[in-house]
């Protein structure tokens, strides 16, 4: 199989047709049936199944499809090393980061970074951990940072920092205003958690268990930003980033909620074993290794 012809595959099934795909790629409709018969040809299977004006892939032409698109990103990251062989003059960097990693730890490094090499174009991609598995395995990132390992093993994931939780109660709640709390007390309040299968969920109902708080009552909401605008309102409790709730803390619309057992989450950095890194990626993973004590979040709030 030739990578034109690939790449000619690719184009019809993400424009979910052969005149799409021509225009797109700026060849004769004919050029692009040509390269999909001779692949079908080639590979003794059916690829595409056409009915009328839609086509769709076979389970052959989904399998292809997957492979496609990693040789084809692997292409071009292979081409942008080539580029990024003079040092860190020129080139990109993508980085993929869970939503609250991404919001809160990774855009001070890229600050930091860029104040060393402003030529290097930087892209920020934040999605769910899952996410950041599929496109760490199709090439399309550099190197991901993250909450919870990722196991497979053609991917090098490895511990990075830790980061601190608190228990949250609203400015308004008499739980701020208590000098110290017990485990039957908080087992009693509702507790502000985000959407089941989240990785911040399931992390903070484990530490919460392991402390001896039992949580029965759940108000589930989306992201960690709504969970601590519902904690300032007065719905509940929460167990969450310190460093996300910073703002809200120095506003005086959360207050930290006292406890004997202190709370971290380890934080993690993955890269793609199999795909080579790039002068920016070295740099980059270098610079957020040296950024934090590995024992600590590193980070204080002026909100306790």
């Amino acid at each position: 199989m030739n990578q034109r012809k690939l790449s000619i595959f690719k184009g019809v099934v993400d424009a979910k047709s052969f005149s799409g795909a021509a225009a797109t790629l700026c060849i004769s409709q004919p050029a692009v049936s040509k390269a999909i018969k001779d692949l079908e040809s080639e590979l003794s299977c059916t690829l595409l199944s056409r009915n009328g004006n839609k086509i769709a892939m076979t389970q052959a032409g989904e399998t292809l499809h997957a492979y496609a698109s990693a040789v084809l990103e692997l292409e071009r990251s292979f081409l942008a090393e080539l580029r990024r062989q003079r040092g860190l003059e020129e080139g990109e960097l993508v980085i993929g980061a869970t939503r609250d990693v991404g919001t809160f730890f990774v855009p001070p490094l890229i600050v930091q970074f860029l104040e060393q090499y402003p030529a290097i174009n930087m892209h920020l991609a934040s999605a769910n951990r899952d996410n950041i598995e599929q496109r760490m395995m199709r090439f399309e990132l550099d190197v991901a940072f993250l909450e919870g390992q990722l196991i497979d093993p053609r991917i090098d994931c490895r511990y990075w920092r830790d980061e601190t939780l608190v228990i949250l109660a609203g400015a308004g709640s008499p739980l701020a205003c208590a000098t110290q709390l017990n485990s039957q007390i908080l087992s009693s309040q509702t507790w502000i958690l985000s959407e089941p299968g989240s990785d911040p969920r399931e992390y903070s109902l484990e530490l919460l268990k392991d402390a001896g708080i039992k949580v029965s009552r759940i108000m589930e909401v989306e992201g960690s930003g709504t969970v601590i605008q519902c904690v300032a309102a007065g719905l509940g409790v929460s167990l969450v980033s310190e460093r996300a709730a910073q703002a809200h803390l120095m506003a005086g619309r959360v207050k930290i909620v006292p406890f004997a057992v202190p709370f971290n989450r380890p934080l993690f950095m993955a890269t793609l074993r199999n795909k080579p890194a790039s002068p920016a990626a070295a740099a980059f993973l270098k610079m957020a290794e040296r950024s934090c004590d590995k024992h600590s979040d590193g980070f204080v709030s002026s909100g306790r």
